[in-house]
């Protein structure tokens, strides 16, 4: 097939995939809030979820680690409020959405059928209804989870020690951290983050460390041309603020320092980056960012359902001249619904724009997270598109693994100019398996085969620990 033809089919697979009747409708009828305050004919066929109920008491079966206010939190209502079915089922997609719990189910019990006799219950007001006891089943995840690698080969050995919790105490705080040893170069990480930051929807985030990776830098047709090992030091800090289920605003700030060096870099990148001029220069710099997030993804166990919309605008300001160093902007649409037998539909668009001047600071792309197919930093430039899509269909659905077949396409333009991020310069597609622990939190294994359709050669066969995207 020639490269016009794959570039027609990929197209054409993409539009199908966005543009195929019913795939807009969760199977499990997730969605936007159901909004009671419209008309009757708008609500047509959803007038059962505006039915009102006292919810005089919440029962929470199933916490182990999890401590009850956590749950309460996550509810729009309290005990002794009027509720609608439709604000019930909110907080019950609420609860999914944290990720700590495998599966949340609900019952609401007629108090009248456990009412003490003799005892009168309080008078109701026009439309609702007899009080009712809401029961609350979940089923928790583990979520302490260490991480350990070691490996040695070409005289080098690789060391990784890591422990993280997503539901810290119970409290629904998390923290993690790592240490690595490449070689002769150490790198570790520290990271805390809490979704619910003074007890609001308000998403603190924060982290701090030393990185070390080498930079590889390859030529357009492939070509290995340079290299360099990046050591960084960073900090930054982040807050995100949602305003509605289908809004959030953030603002992040964050340091880096950047060195540069040859270390664990071999003799042909080291000889072809002093052919391209040495070693970028060393130096510190500001970030500051703002974002905002439209739509919501809904999770249920293992599956993710909805569509997402985010946009970031970052400015890097060098340190201490506070000369602007590059802007960068980035877009990105999640697109995800589940279809009959628990399979799913994933789609992601992203773009990014930059005027960075520095080879590191560039956009790299490769098969570790953007086209399958191709070795990791194959391709860069200052601006791109991406396209990923995946049909996910579960073979094994059990309560501690689940096993999904995947089978996707990959397209990314990618380039120094603008406009020929429209041209299709590499595009992969193939079949995976996704290995998941529905009860460990973030538990997945990837292994996916790309046959590579545009962009030259590269290893078929990647694998690696959660979902692509």
């Amino acid at each position: 097939m020639t490269p016009s033809r794959h570039r027609l089919a990929l197209l054409l697979l993409i539009l199908w995939l966005w543009t195929s009747p019913g795939i807009s409708v969760s199977a499990h009828g997730q969605g936007k809030p159901v909004n009671c305050e419209r008309s009757a004919e708008q609500l047509t066929g959803r007038l059962e979820l505006c039915q009102r109920y006292r919810v005089d008491q919440i029962e929470v079966e199933g916490l182990f680690r999890t401590r009850r206010y956590v749950v309460e939190r996550e509810l729009v209502f309290e005990e002794g409020d009027v509720a609608t079915l439709a604000e019930i089922e909110e907080s019950v997609q609420r609860l999914r959405n944290t990720g700590l719990f495998r599966t949340v189910a609900y019952d609401l019990v007629d108090q009248r059928l456990v009412a003490v006799v003799g005892e009168d219950l309080p008078q109701l007001g026009d439309g609702e209804h007899d009080g009712r006891l809401l029961r609350l089943s979940v089923d928790e995840r583990w979520t302490l989870l260490p991480q350990t690698r070691f490996s040695r080969g070409g005289g080098v050995l690789h060391l990784i020690l890591g422990l993280s919790d997503a539901n810290l105490f119970g409290t629904y705080l998390q923290l993690g951290g790592y240490y690595e040893r490449l070689g002769p170069a150490n790198s570790f990480a520290l990271w805390f983050r809490d979704p619910r930051f003074l007890g609001e929807r308000l998403v603190l985030s924060a982290d701090a460390g030393i990185s070390n990776r080498v930079v590889a830098l390859y030529a357009r047709d492939g070509a290995l041309e340079g290299g360099f090992l990046l050591e960084r030091q960073f900090a930054s800090l982040a807050l995100e603020k949602e305003w509605r289920w289908w809004w959030r605003t953030g603002v992040g700030l964050g340091v880096v320092n950047d060195a540069f060096g040859y270390t664990l870099v071999s003799e042909t990148m080291r000889s072809g980056q002093e052919h391209l001029g040495g070693l970028p220069d060393a130096q510190a710099a500001l970030s500051l960012s703002v974002s905002s997030r439209w739509g919501r993804l809904n999770l249920d166990n293992y599956l993710v359902d909805g569509a997402q919309f985010s946009l970031r605008l970052g400015r890097y300001i060098t340190v201490p001249e506070l000369e602007t160093q590059f802007t960068r902007l980035d877009a990105t649409v999640l697109h995800f619904t589940t279809l009959p037998l628990k399979s799913t539909l994933a789609l992601r668009m992203a773009v990014g724009l930059s005027d960075a001047r520095a080879a590191h600071h560039a956009y790299f792309a490769g098969g570790l997270d953007a086209v399958r197919g191709f070795v990791n930093q194959r391709f860069r430039g200052n601006f791109y598109a991406l396209t990923n899509a995946e049909f996910r269909i579960p073979s094994f659905d059990m309560r501690w693994i689940a096993v999904q077949h995947v089978f996707f396409v990959d397209g990314l333009g990618i380039s120094d100019h603008a406009f020929e991020i429209f041209g299709l310069r590499a595009a992969s597609a193939g079949v995976g398996l996704r290995f998941v622990s529905p009860k460990i939190y973030g538990f997945l294994a990837r292994i996916d085969f790309a046959f590579q359709l545009e962009g030259g050669s590269g290893p078929s066969l990647s694998f690696g620990g959660g979902q692509f995207f």
